[in-house]
C-alpha cells in the first residue's frame, strides 16, 4: 500500500472501535468448508498486516482460515529481493505456525503492491534476484532464486488496488523520493510504470501460469487530487483514482476485473475494511465467482469496525 498522504495507511479513520464481533450480515455465511481453508493476506507499500483485522474476522465466518503475513523491506533491497528473500520465507512461516504442511495450498490476496510481489513469486520462479542496480534492475549469481513449486500451491490470487500497470498518480514517485523510512523508498521507485520491475512483469500473465486471477480497482468518490483519468481495461473510458493508485491501472489483459465505486471503504487506505470486498474475496477463492465489472455507488459495511488496531496486535501476540 502506498502511504505517503496517509500515516497510519489503510486504517485512517476505519474505526478503531473496541474489540466485538461483525455487524449482523457484513460476512457471507459459510455454507460448508472450502476445499482449500488456508487464505494468505499480504499487504502492500509501508502498511502492515493489520489491515486485515476485518478481513481475518469476516474470513474466518466464512470457513477460512486467514493468514496475515508481515514483510518489510532490508536495506539496499528492491521488490525482487523482497518478494524472494522476504515475503515467500514470511508465508512459509506463517502457514507452518498454523500447522499447514510446506506443501499445503492457499488463496492469496495482495492489496497493493503485495499484490505484485505475489505475482512476482508465481509467475517467475526461476528469477535470479541476489543484487540490486540502483536504477532498479537486478542481476543474480546463476543460480534462480525463486521456487517453482510455489505457483503450484497458490489456488487462487486476489488483487486488491495493486498497480499492474503502476500507479500513475504520482504517489509512487513522491514515495520514491520522500517516504518517511529511507528503507521503503527505492520500492516506492519500483511501483512507477516505467520501473523494471512493472515493465518486467506487465498486465499480462505469464504464459504457463493457470491459477485463476481476480483483480479489483477503486475509484474514490471525492478524490482530494487530480490526476487525469485513466483507460487501463480499454473500454474506452477512463476513470479517477483511490487517492494512490489509478483505478484501472489494476487491470490485466485476459483476467476479471471488477471496480469497486462506494461511499465508504472506496479509496486505497480503507478497502481492505469493506465487507463488500470481502464478500468478493470469499466467494472467488470458494467458486470462483467473479464480482460485477461496476456498480452503483452504495453504502458499505465497514469489516473494521469491531475491531481495533490494539486487539489485533493483542490478538497476535497471545
Amino acid at each position: 500500500m502506498l502511504c505517503v498522504l496517509t500515516p497510519s495507511g489503510a486504517d485512517a479513520g476505519a474505526g478503531d472501535a473496541a474489540e466485538g464481533t461483525l455487524a449482523r450480515g457484513s460476512a457471507p455465511a459459510a455454507v460448508e468448508p472450502p476445499e482449500v481453508r488456508p487464505i494468505v493476506l499480504v499487504h502492500g507499500y509501508g502498511s502492515a498486516p493489520d489491515i486485515w483485522r476485518g478481513a481475518e474476522l469476516q474470513l474466518r465466518e466464512a470457513g477460512f482460515d486467514p493468514i496475515a503475513v508481515q514483510w518489510r523491506p532490508e536495506p539496499g533491497q528492491r521488490a525482487p529481493q523482497v518478494a524472494v528473500h522476504g515475503l515467500r520465507p514470511a508465508i512459509d512461516v506463517a502457514l507452518s505456525e498454523r500447522g499447514y504442511a510446506p506443501d499445503a495450498r492457499f488463496h492469496a490476496v495482495g492489496h497493493s503492491m503485495g499484490g505484485l510481489l505475489l505475482r512476482f513469486l508465481i509467475e517467475h520462479p526461476w528469477a535470479d534476484v541476489d543484487r540490486a542496480w540502483p536504477h532498479g534492475g537486478w542481476t543474480g549469481d546463476g543460480v534462480p532464486d525463486g521456487d517453482p513449486a510455489f505457483a503450484g500451491r497458490v489456488a487462487s490470487l486476489v488483487m486488491i488496488s495493486t498497480p499492474n500497470q503502476g500507479a500513475r498518480t504520482g504517489v509512487a514517485l513522491a514515495a520514491c523520493g520522500v517516504y518517511r523510512d529511507p528503507d521503503w523508498r527505492p520500492l516506492g521507485c519500483d511501483l512507477a510504470p516505467k520501473s523494471p520491475f512493472v515493465r518486467h512483469l506487465g498486465h499480462r500473465k505469464t504464459p504457463g501460469v493457470d491459477l485463476p486471477y481476480l483483480a479489483i480497482g477503486v475509484v474514490t468518490p471525492a478524490p482530494f487530487f487530480f490526476v487525469a483519468p485513466y483507460d487501463g481495461d480499454g473500454d474506452g473510458i477512463a476513470r479517477q483514482h483511490d487517492h494512490a493508485v489509478m483505478a484501472e491501472a489494476v487491470a490485466m489483459d485476459g483476467e476479471p476485473f471488477a471496480l469497486w465505486r462506494a461511499w465508504q471503504q472506496a479509496d486505497h487506505f480503507h478497502v481492505t475494511c469493506s465487507a463488500e470486498v470481502l464478500g468478493w474475496v470469499a466467494d472467488f477463492a470458494r467458486e470462483g465467482k467473479v464480482p460485477p465489472a461496476i456498480g452503483p455507488r452504495r453504502r458499505s459495511e465497514n469489516a473494521c469496525r469491531s475491531i481495533s488496531k490494539r486487539a489485533f496486535w493483542e490478538s497476535r501476540a497471545r
